[in-house]
């Protein structure tokens, strides 16, 4: 039996580990693994939770036994249980069943490697993914790179507990011919813009090509809209709140290219939905990027925040030989990361853990 612990569902409404989490639930589930989920208030609010649909009968409602803030740092319960039974959490939590074979998902340490910037809260979410870690019987990283992290940060962990299984990429992103003709020469930037993410930087690359600068997440703040408008104007840029997979696929067909400026990615999904959707790529050379973007060293990134030659690059891929050059580069990188893949790896390791193999 495996438990899944769905409560990311309630603690985003979208975002990478809500969709790698959806996924991870569709494949155990067309698999025919034996499974059932813990489903939390609020969860209906979350694009990759409402776009599930899973067997009857596998969900537990669950209620917050205070606030989903405090809910998050709970141990889970289960109930009576007289086998050993996997228990998988998308967020950094544990069960304290004592049949419980713990398995915790790490996606990235942005929080420790920006140790200086952070605040309380985010030391405390620091203390509490390391102790869900550190409780786990297996550990699954989404890239080497965070596996990386993982033994340099905790030390302690032992290498044999700590498995690579890379995020896949939904089928729904492939290349179209129906495009949006009036996204031929708009630059689009997917995801989060914390300072990290080098928004500012996107956004000075927009303005220095005269290209628009499409804009894919949750809502824009009062200071960025005042940012954008005083460096783009108000026809300069717009705006798409959390656009489902057909959306954004579109988007990335319709577009001259993503720029994914991050200067730290545990994986990075819109770069290889990108290139899925046969869209071209400018993304630092930093962290997992060069790990996910191509394993021949030959995709152009940008070695650094440099905006001239991010400048080069985005005038390059008007050039229909170079664009199809790094096309076909990017479907042939992109071909390398499947949902089903992924999916029969944690099966294999949730089998592994429930039946191992005895010792000699």
């Amino acid at each position: 039996m495996i438990v899944f612990d769905n409560i990311i569902f309630s603690l985003q409404r979208a975002g990478g580990i809500s969709a790698m989490w959806q996924n991870v639930l569709s494949e155990a589930d067309k698999l025919g693994v034996e499974y059932c989920t813990l489903e939390y208030p609020q969860a209906g609010e979350n694009i990759f939770r409402r776009a599930l649909s899973l067997r009857s009968g596998s969900a537990e409602q669950r209620t917050f036994r205070m606030s989903k803030t405090i809910e998050q740092m709970l141990d889970v319960p289960f109930r009576q249980m007289h086998l050993p039974f996997i228990f998988h959490s998308s967020y950094y939590r544990t069960c304290s069943h004592p049949k419980a074979l713990n398995i915790t998902t790490v996606h990235d340490f942005i929080y420790e490697r920006r140790i200086s910037h952070v605040g309380l809260a985010e030391r405390i979410r620091i203390k509490l993914n390391h102790r869900a870690i550190r409780r786990s019987r297996q550990i699954i990283c989404v890239s080497e790179n965070t596996r990386r992290d993982l033994l340099h940060f905790l030390p302690d962990i032992d290498p044999k507990k700590v498995s690579v299984i890379y995020n896949g990429v939904s089928d729904e992103f492939h290349p179209l011919l129906d495009k949006i003709s009036e996204l031929s020469d708009c630059i689009l930037f997917v995801g989060g813009r914390q300072d990290y993410k080098n928004f500012g930087f996107a956004i000075q690359v927009a303005k220095a090509t005269e290209l628009k600068l499409l804009i894919c997440g949750n809502e824009l703040t009062d200071k960025e809209k005042s940012l954008l408008e005083s460096e783009l104007g108000a026809d300069g840029y717009s705006f798409s709140l959390r656009p489902d997979n057909k959306m954004l696929n579109r988007f990335y067909n319709s577009v001259r290219c993503l720029i994914y400026p991050s200067e730290y990615e545990g994986f990075g999904i819109p770069i290889i939905e990108a290139q899925k959707a046969g869209c071209p790529v400018i993304a630092l050379n930093a962290s997992s990027v060069p790990e996910i973007i191509d394993t021949q060293g030959k995709y152009p990134m940008l070695a650094s925040a440099n905006i001239n030659s991010a400048i080069d690059l985005i005038d390059r891929f008007g050039e229909q030989e170079y664009r199809e050059e790094i096309v076909a580069r990017g479907l042939k990188n992109a071909t390398r990361f499947s949902w089903r893949f992924a999916g029969l790896q944690y099966a294999l390791l949730y089998s592994n853990l429930l039946h191992p193999e005895p010792q000699e």
